[in-house]
């Protein structure tokens, strides 16, 4: 872990770190329900690259892009921003953190990456005066839900989901 190193991304990077945005795209959407992955894809990872680049040159005191080199190359990365949750929050409101993406190239797994860039995050929510950090994490990713509990957080709320198939929605014509 001692050749592993989080730092803000140089304007050098942003090719590598725009490489990590789409590979973590596609292994989450590798990952999901194949009634998800029938969008186009194409669309899905431009959108996504243009809001990481927004980020990536935002001067935004409310987000930071952290990158992790092993031997002087990008093998990971945070996304961290500072939001206002809505006042109708049940689940706490007020200026919380959000660890936005979060993703470690399978050949840097297992070096603790993961957890270097998670502490950086939280060191860097510390100096803006944020207590409170939320992430998400999808049910199947049982590895880095092991790592968010190893760096002390707890669920909090399950999300499911389910689609309208085309026989549920003959099912309603039916009945009317």
């Amino acid at each position: 872990m001692a050749d592993v190193r989080v730092e803000v991304p140089t304007l050098e990077m942003q090719g590598a770190f725009l490489a990590m945005v789409e590979e973590l795209t596609l292994y989450n959407r590798s990952h999901h329900d194949p009634v998800v992955t029938q969008d186009d894809v194409d669309s899905v990872l431009e959108a996504v690259k243009s809001q990481a680049l927004r980020f990536f040159h935002g001067s935004d005191e409310t987000c930071q892009v952290l990158v992790a080199l092993h031997q002087q190359r990008p093998v990971g990365y945070v996304l961290a921003r500072i939001y206002e949750e809505a006042p109708e929050a049940d689940n706490g409101t007020g200026t919380m953190g959000l660890l936005d993406q979060i993703y470690v190239r399978e050949s840097a797994r297992g070096m603790g990456v993961g957890q270097r860039l998670l502490a950086a995050a939280m060191e860097w929510f510390a100096t803006k005066g944020i207590s409170r950090v939320k992430l998400h994490s999808y049910a199947w990713n049982r590895g880095a839900q092991s790592l968010y509990e190893k760096m002390g957080f707890r669920p909090y709320a399950i999300s499911y989901e389910a689609f309208i198939t085309e026989s549920m929605r003959g099912k309603k014509e039916d009945s009317r």
